[in-house]
């Protein structure tokens, strides 16, 4: 009896932690315990791996779960190409350069497609000898007098008849049957027509024109006053006819008659 009480006794003045139960040692695992581990997994595996899964889906955010938007290809609007200046190139050595057209060629190319009757709208429409002809017959007694004023046309007039206003020379017809008949005794040979003028030189028929050009501004200045549309006209049509080529000029009306077989009749 006193061994049995002692040895409760010392039980009782054991401490708790003395009192646990000693760990298990962990078994080693078999051979045929690892192949069945690595071969499938244990019920308690599955469901952590299964925990793990959802867990890892609850910690995404939700910005990232949403369903992926579509891409969408943004439409190409045509835009305008910048105009670029061209740059000049410089022409090759064994491509020929391009003739310009002569002014005489102009006019000889469009001569065939255009044919004329008479000499005087050949060279008007043809050459610059034309322009002078048809610039000073639209000014030419700002220039020269015709008829001669020395010449007494009150002897010369005819019977029945009246000397028309303006015009010396000239006489209508005031009795008889033929009454109104016009009588022109003028010298045609030096009245101021193209048959007369065409037979000038360039060079005398620019002096005529200049001549002309500086007694209509004159008188133009004396009744409208400086700087009238039709002085800016008469100072550019004399400054051409200063500009100009007079043998160039005769040379070109020349060519102009022979290409349309005319002749200053």
């Amino acid at each position: 009896m006193s061994s049995s009480s002692e040895s409760s006794s010392d039980e009782d003045d054991v401490p708790l932690a003395a009192l646990k139960q000693p760990k298990a040692k962990k078994a080693t695992p078999t051979r045929s315990s690892r192949r069945s581990s690595t071969g499938s997994k244990s019920y308690k595996e599955d469901s952590e791996a299964e925990f793990e899964d959802e867990s890892s889906d609850d910690d995404q955010p939700v910005a990232s779960r949403k369903s992926p938007k579509k891409k969408t290809t943004a439409k190409k609007t045509k835009t305008k190409p910048k105009a670029t200046k061209a740059k000049p190139t410089k022409a090759k050595a064994d491509k020929p350069k391009k003739k310009t057209k002569t002014k005489a060629a102009a006019s000889s190319s469009a001569s065939t497609s255009k044919t004329y009757n008479t000499a005087a709208m050949a060279l008007y429409d043809l050459s610059n000898k034309g322009k002078l002809i048809s610039s000073l017959l639209s000014r030419w007694w700002y220039a020269m007098e015709w008829p001669d004023p020395k010449v007494t046309c009150a002897e010369a007039c005819p019977p029945k008849c009246d000397m028309m206003d303006g015009f010396p020379g000239v006489f209508v017809v005031t009795t008889g049957s033929e009454i109104g008949k016009i009588i022109d005794l003028r010298d045609l040979q030096t009245c101021p027509n193209f048959k007369n003028m065409a037979k000038k030189s360039s060079e005398e028929l620019v002096e005529l024109l200049v001549k002309a050009i500086d007694e209509q501004q004159k008188e133009l200045i004396e009744h409208d006053g400086e700087g009238t549309t039709v002085e800016k006209d008469l100072k550019a049509l004399k400054k051409w006819a200063l500009k100009l080529n007079c043998k160039t000029s005769d040379k070109e009306a020349e060519k102009v008659l022979k290409a349309h077989n005319l002749k200053i009749q």
